[in-house]
């Protein structure tokens, strides 16, 4: 392999991992058939309905970003949440997955208390086994429960991390992050870049 290749499919910890879109695209791919079926039927097909791969694969593809992003960039770009959080903060990710971002966050800001939620229930019991792995079960827990309905008020910090497209009410999600948020809380939500219209690359550089 070349350097570049080596960078882009060899290190699942690294800045980019694109195998992980693979696993994630062929485990969509299984949903064929029934998503088919639901177009003819009207029926609906949640997201949690998909195969293992999808949620295996999605943690594989963006993890990466943000063991590249997320402490180093992303927390030090928001006004005052690096300081709440190394004194000692309550957060709440929101959409965690298998816990990827809540780990990472617990393992860099251990005097903050994390929360982690998702509806999908394997994906949470993954998570709560990744939490105490990495020796952070102290001060992560992790909840089964839709965006509109995760536990908790008073939140310094609630995070979406590539999910809140996925939702199937953003708008009712983002009413339950205002109201679960501190007054002086932040949300910091994390999402592809995506538009209505098309830019040339200077203009969206």
């Amino acid at each position: 392999m070349t350097e570049e290749q080596a960078f882009a499919l060899a290190n699942p910890d690294g800045g980019v991992y694109a195998p992980g879109a693979f696993v994630l695209a062929l485990g969509a791919l299984k949903a064929g058939p029934r998503i088919t079926d639901a177009f003819r039927t009207g029926a609906q097909m949640g997201w949690r309905e998909h195969d293992e791969d999808v949620f295996l694969g999605c943690e594989q593809f963006f993890r990466p970003g943000y063991i590249a992003n997320l402490v180093t960039s992303w927390i030090p770009a928001l006004d005052g949440v690096d300081g709440k959080l190394r004194g000692g903060a309550k957060v709440a990710d929101i959409g965690c997955g298998l816990g990827a971002s809540t780990i990472l966050l617990s393992r860099e800001y251990p005097n903050s208390a994390f929360t982690g939620s998702d509806y999908h229930d394997q994906s949470i019991e993954i998570a709560r086994k990744r939490a105490g792995d990495a020796g952070v079960a102290d001060r992560v827990s992790f909840e089964v429960a839709a965006a509109t309905g995760f536990s908790g008020t008073g939140y310094d910090l609630a995070a979406t991390f590539d999910c809140l497209h996925d939702m199937g009410d953003p708008l009712a999600a983002a009413r339950r992050v205002r109201q679960a948020l501190a007054p002086d809380g932040t949300w910091l939500i994390v999402e592809p870049y995506a538009g209505c219209r098309c830019r040339s690359a200077s203009a969206a550089a």
